[in-house]
């Protein structure tokens, strides 16, 4: 009824007594009984260890088969639930293009509409305005051209000092109270645009009376002319305009 180790441990106490005691045989005896013993408990804990080890790794066997197979499953159902969300937002993508393409449609067909409507009125509308447009645009540039030259006759005539009640007349028609050189260089710009701020751009060194008989230079007025509309003497343009042809070797 005792354990097996103290069994052992009792055999083996009992050798060495007998031995002590001179009874060889008999201490022989329990000697090698307490071998068989010592064998029989090794066999068991060597039993024991690997039935313990086999159990160990059956478990491990059956929980990795058990991870498996749980890890396998939610892989089919991740797919599953990948696949069905990147469907549905196929499927949310070709309806949205649907729908916009049939906007896009009638947007078209409504604008297709409204421009066959338009279009028959603005086909007889078309040629009519052309043409009155056309018309405009000469009579005002000619308009502007003329003006343009009366505004450098008055300036020659005023300097001139002659027949005072008609020219101030005529200055107050087309000046009015504002600077002459303003008003001229108004019309100039509208009879023809853009040549002004060409020179100026053209040639950013010139001072202002230089840019002046610069843009003077474009129109057919004699040497005594252009001098008045600036103010200047003959010999103080003849100056300007050498100085104009250094800097630039200008044709005048």
């Amino acid at each position: 009824m005792v354990k097996d180790e103290t069994k052992i441990a009792i055999i083996g106490s009992l050798s060495s007594f007998a031995e002590s005691q001179g009874n060889y045989r008999k201490a022989l005896e329990y000697r090698k009984e307490h071998e068989r013993c010592n064998g029989d408990l090794r066999d068991k804990r060597e039993k024991k260890s690997t039935y313990y080890v086999q159990q160990k790794y059956d478990y491990e066997r059956l929980q990795r088969e058990m991870n498996d197979r749980v890890i396998q499953k939610k892989r089919i159902i991740v797919m599953l639930v990948l696949a069905l969300v990147v469907i549905l937002i196929i499927t949310l993508l070709l309806y949205h293009r649907y729908i916009q393409k049939q906007l896009r449609e009638v947007e078209l067909n409504n604008i297709l509409l409204q421009f066959m409507e338009q279009n028959t009125e603005l086909l007889n509308k078309d040629a009519e305005q052309e043409w009155e447009k056309l018309e405009m645009v000469q009579q005002l540039k000619a308009f502007q051209k003329e003006r343009v030259k009366a505004m450098q006759t008055l300036e020659v005539l005023l300097k001139d000092r002659k027949n005072s009640i008609a020219l101030n007349d005529l200055k107050n028609q087309l000046f009015g109270e504002r600077d002459h050189w303003t008003v001229m260089l108004e019309f100039i710009n509208k009879a023809y645009p853009g040549l002004y701020d060409g020179i100026k751009t053209k040639y950013p060194m010139l001072n202002e009376l230089e840019l002046k008989v610069v843009l003077l230079s474009n129109f057919k007025l004699s040497r005594a002319d252009e001098a008045a509309i600036l103010g200047v003497s003959t010999s103080v343009l003849d100056k300007v305009r050498g100085r104009v042809r250094r800097v630039k070797s200008l044709d005048f």
